[in-house]
C-alpha cells in the first residue's frame, strides 16, 4: 500500500488504482481511504452528469463521459473488513472511473461513436507515439509485459 500512498501524492493525479501500479491485488487508494476490491452496488439512475474526463492511461486526451452523481460502493479496508460507502459528486465520478479500470474499461470505451470520431486524430497520434516508443525500447513489448506479470504473480503466491 505504500506504493499507492506515494503515487497519489502527485498533484496531477486525482486517484490511482492497481492497474496503474505494480501491485496484483485490486486496491484503489486515495489520501484518506483505501478501497480493496471495490464494487459499485447501487446507483441513483436519475442523477447523471456529463463531464469531461482524462486519464493517465491516455495522457492529454479528454472526452465527455456520462457518470452517476450518486453511488453506493462496497469494499474492504486494510484490515479485511467489509464496508459500504455513499459517494456523490466528483468523488463518485472518480470511483466510477477507477473501478472501470479494474474491469478493463477506459473512459474512451464509454464515448458515443460520434464522440470517439471527434477524438480519432488524437487517438491515432497517441498510437503512433506508443508504437514508436516501443520500437526504440522506451516501452516494453507484450512479451516483456507478460513475463513481468508472471514474475509478479509468482511473488504473490
Amino acid at each position: 500500500m505504500k506504493i499507492l500512498e506515494d503515487e497519489t501524492e502527485s498533484e496531477e493525479i486525482e486517484k490511482l488504482e492497481a492497474s496503474q501500479t505494480p501491485i496484483l491485488k485490486n486496491p484503489y487508494a486515495d489520501n484518506y481511504e483505501i478501497y480493496i476490491n471495490p464494487q459499485i452496488d447501487r446507483c441513483d439512475k436519475k442523477s447523471i452528469k456529463l463531464d469531461e474526463e482524462g486519464c493517465l492511461s491516455i495522457p492529454g486526451l479528454l472526452g465527455p463521459v456520462i457518470r452517476k452523481e450518486k453511488i453506493t460502493i462496497e469494499a474492504y479496508n486494510l484490515k479485511g473488513e467489509s464496508f459500504v460507502g455513499e459517494l456523490d459528486g466528483f468523488f463518485a465520478r472518480i470511483v466510477q472511473h477507477e473501478t472501470d479500470h479494474l474491469d478493463g474499461t477506459l473512459f474512451i470505451d464509454r464515448l458515443s461513436p460520434a464522440q470517439l470520431a471527434d477524438l480519432r486524430e488524437e487517438l491515432e497520434e497517441f498510437e503512433l507515439d506508443f508504437q514508436s516508443r516501443r520500437e526504440v525500447g522506451e516501452l516494453p513489448n507484450d512479451e516483456a509485459i507478460s513475463t513481468r506479470l508472471l514474475e509478479l504473480e509468482k511473488l504473490r503466491t
